[in-house]
């Protein structure tokens, strides 16, 4: 889980993120909603950074032993 879940939101920022040529003329509207979303990407990448920061610290129990 540890290797899966940070590759997975690296690969979705890639494709969110990628570099697209500027538009000739762009409105505030528009600036504003691109970094409404830019904001939310960073916003679950952070919230993804801080549970594997705590899954990390968690001590596991086996159930099994």
């Amino acid at each position: 889980m540890l290797a899966i879940i940070p590759f997975v939101v690296c690969l979705t920022g890639v494709f969110f993120h990628r570099e697209v040529p500027p538009a000739k003329s762009t409105t505030a509207a528009e600036d504003s909603e691109e970094a409404k979303y830019f904001g939310i990407c960073n916003a679950i990448a952070v919230v993804v950074v801080f549970y594997l920061l705590a899954y990390g610290f968690v001590p596991h129990v086996n159930v099994m032993s």
